[in-house]
């Protein structure tokens, strides 16, 4: 499968995108 790759690199960047949302709303943690 061709898109299974693309869609791990997507998540991967939303992953991060929220980890970093999080540790700037919630720099305690």
């Amino acid at each position: 499968m061709d898109l299974t790759e693309p869609l791990c690199i997507i998540g991967a960047s939303m992953g991060g995108a929220i980890v970093c949302m999080f540790a700037i709303k919630y720099p305690e943690y």
